[in-house]
């Protein structure tokens, strides 16, 4: 079995992966609500953390909660879920390169890296996403500080309603997928990833209605790709677009590579290559159709197999071998 990645290389894995929906997603939707949609993926995490820490993974506790046969029915719904989550990523990928001609492949291609770096180990697949993440922080760093000047302070007010947000907000849980993965090799994590969770949706979400205005930024189907469009650095205009497609591209990447590591550790045992390569392929071909499903059911799986069934299985298992515990003391103190 491949070296387990480490709890910093974990971290830099998500957070390239949470760029996705907090800049392709989130820049459309009031900061507000970006900002609610950021608390709450931080607080699971930071949850299932504490749980991933002490070596109990997601499988071994299904299996504890439900038994062998009701937890294999549950991860393979889990895997399912993954694999389609996958596939609608895929779908959503030429995202990052909107004025391109052959929009389709850019998905296809960057599912077929994700792949290869997938099938060579989850550590090799979490060391690429820990480089992926230090450029992903100097790319949105230059934009957004190249965006100030263009902010416009009275676009900042809370705008937009909460129906609009469901799908962002819900994706947002993306970084919870690690749990599937299981617990890394050396549980101490950095501190500051639970912040940046928090805070990159909302800032995202107000650069962009800043510099565009509300009404243009819910109107775009690609608001950011916009707002660099039209950013200028020393008063004059620069072309950030190609820093704004490669961030994005590097961050569907490492999102991909993770959804894919997810959905093979749902079926545990050894690992072998043509699966992943089953994996890869299924959520290809999934994905010309992915785009069709309703935006409710999206976000409805995306609350039950990244937050609900992370956070409540442990505590059924704590349930458990709380009673279990307490049969016990009751029987050694009965009388012989």
């Amino acid at each position: 079995m491949p070296d387990r990645p480490t709890a910093r290389q974990r971290d830099a894995w998500l957070l390239a992966a949470m760029t996705v929906p907090a800049v392709a997603l989130c820049a459309g939707i009031g900061w507000q609500w970006a900002l609610l949609g950021g608390a709450i993926s931080a607080a699971l995490y930071l949850i299932q953390g504490r749980a991933r820490q002490s070596g109990l993974a997601l499988r071994d506790a299904v299996n504890e909660a439900f038994g062998t046969a009701g937890g294999t029915m549950i991860m393979v719904l889990a895997a399912i879920w993954n694999l389609f989550a996958l596939a609608w990523l895929t779908q959503r990928a030429d995202g990052a390169f909107p004025e391109a001609k052959d929009s389709v492949a850019v998905g296809l291609i960057l599912l077929s890296l994700a792949a290869f770096a997938a099938w060579k180990g989850e550590d090799v697949a979490a060391r690429c996403a820990g480089v992926i993440a230090l450029v992903l922080a100097g790319l949105y760093a230059l934009l957004f500080c190249a965006a100030i000047g263009d902010v416009q302070l009275e676009w900042l007010r809370p705008w937009g309603g909460w129906r609009r947000s469901v799908l962002p907000v819900a994706c947002l849980l993306l970084p919870c997928a690690a749990w599937y993965l299981g617990a890394e090799k050396e549980a101490r994590g950095t501190k500051w990833h639970g912040v940046l969770l928090l805070l990159a949706p909302a800032l995202a979400a107000a650069a962009t209605a800043g510099c565009l205005s509300p009404r243009l930024a819910a109107m775009e189907e690609a608001p950011l790709y916009e707002m660099v469009k039209g950013l200028s650095l020393f008063t004059v205009v620069e072309r950030f677009e190609p820093l704004a497609s490669t961030a994005l591209a590097l961050g569907y990447f490492c999102a991909m590579s993770l959804l894919l590591c997810a959905a093979r550790a749902c079926f545990g045992g050894k690992r072998a290559p043509w699966q992943l390569a089953a994996l890869a392929a299924l959520a290809g071909a999934g994905s010309f159709w992915a785009g069709r499903i309703p935006t409710a059911a999206f976000a409805a799986g995306a609350a039950i197999f990244w937050g609900l069934l992370p956070l409540l299985i442990p505590l059924v298992v704590d349930h458990k071998k709380g009673g279990k515990k307490s049969k016990i003391m009751l029987d050694k103190s009965d009388p012989v």
